[in-house]
């Protein structure tokens, strides 16, 4: 009974799309046309958009999901031009290695606020304006340099312990 807003972070299985809309209203995780696609069809089958972050691989590790920096405008290109009304591009999001220093931390934080900004002005998006970056080991700095979504929810619920595979 509560006024909440949920939001779907990590990736998302194109099979795990349908629920999507019926419990979520923003998904951090756009990767790719073919997701974006999906998921517009989706949304608009249920009569909903979702509001979505394209994510940003910044750091270049392997195990992360994402795009590449510079695969971003060819894609932003692609998704502006199919007028996806499903969803609504609102900004981006990337995941930083959990063990790089400061330096490198602000780096990837400051590239993607840049790569915002260049949005922005590039396909004329004002509505373009979020920045998903930051947990709670570092965001202080992603703070500092533009968050306006962090995630921490190790302060919240506490220490997970790893995942093990059987």
């Amino acid at each position: 009974d509560r006024d909440l807003t949920w939001h779907f972070i990590g990736h998302l299985q194109s099979n795990k799309l349908k629920f999507v809309p019926d419990h979520f209203s923003w998904l951090h995780s756009i990767d790719s046309l073919a997701l974006a696609q999906k998921l517009s069809q989706v949304c608009q089958g249920k009569g909903v958009c979702v509001s979505a972050l394209v994510q940003i691989n910044v750091s270049g590790e392997a195990s992360k999901y994402g795009i590449s920096p510079d695969a971003l405008y060819p894609l932003m290109d692609e998704l502006l031009s199919l007028n996806l009304s499903g969803i609504a591009l609102r900004g981006l999001m990337t995941l930083s290695r959990l063990d790089a220093d400061n330096e490198e931390l602000r780096r990837g934080f400051a590239q993607l606020r840049d790569l915002r900004d260049g949005c922005q002005q590039r396909f004329g998006l004002s509505d373009f304006s979020e920045l998903s970056m930051g947990m709670t080991q570092d965001y202080p700095l992603a703070v500092a340099e533009g968050a306006t979504m962090v995630r921490i929810g190790t302060a919240v619920f506490g220490e997970r312990a790893p995942k093990t595979h059987k």
